[in-house]
């Protein structure tokens, strides 16, 4: 929904783009980034309780105190912590039509802040990103999936016929597996672009940009 928003809408509706992406923006972005935060981690949460259910049964973990809506609590509010200066980064503006005449119209733009355009803040962003969006999900979900994957394969020796639960548990396994090297492939590009633009950032001070970026950089950045 929020790609959907910021950037179906502006390239369907000439209205939507020069009257309402300029105040939905700089709301709908960093909500899509809390959605991405949210999304990731809580598969993260998943993993970590299918891991402690068939590796450690009998230990206290937080499954046994924290049940789904606790879990949920603790991602939303994790996801909108770790993305609070997401909403800085943009702002609506007002310019006239003609900048050389006081009388005409003023037109709401959307612009980066001076926060955004600070290649300190930006490179260290950038950085936390890729470790706390790409390597450590990534290696936690690897982990998780390698000892549950493990301690099935050892069950299955044990036991000739495989009960009920035993299945669905090899069932959401195989998914997770599925969904690590799902991250592997939608973080990477998204990865690349950003160490490009805190490259460029870092040597340059700032972007060197087109009139129009291309439509797959904006989705995946």
């Amino acid at each position: 929904m929020g790609v959907l928003i910021l950037y179906g809408f502006p390239n369907i509706s000439m209205t939507y783009k020069m009257s309402v992406a300029p105040y939905t923006t700089p709301i709908i972005l960093p909500l899509t980034q809390v959605a991405l935060t949210g999304s990731v981690y809580s598969v993260v949460v998943v993993a970590t309780e299918r891991y402690f259910n068939i590796c450690k049964p009998f230990h206290k973990n937080l499954g046994t105190v924290c049940e789904g809506f606790g879990y949920v609590s603790l991602v939303v509010i994790f996801s909108f912590i770790y993305n609070i200066t997401k909403f800085m980064e943009f702002e609506t503006v007002y310019e006239r039509e003609d900048p050389g005449d006081t009388n005409s119209t003023l037109i709401a733009k959307m612009k980066v802040t001076s926060l955004r355009r600070d290649p300190v803040y930006h490179t260290a962003y950038v950085v936390t990103n890729t470790i706390f969006m790409g390597i450590f999900p990534l290696l936690a979900l690897t982990f998780l999936n390698w000892r549950i994957i493990k301690a099935m394969n050892a069950a299955t020796r044990r036991h000739n016929n495989i009960a009920s639960l035993k299945r669905r548990d090899r069932a959401m396994s195989g998914l997770l597996t599925g969904v690590v090297v799902v991250l592997v492939i939608c973080h990477t590009p998204k990865t690349i672009i950003n160490l490009s633009e805190s490259y460029h950032l870092l040597r340059y001070g700032e972007m060197i940009q087109e009139k129009e970026e291309p439509l797959w950089g904006k989705i995946v950045i």
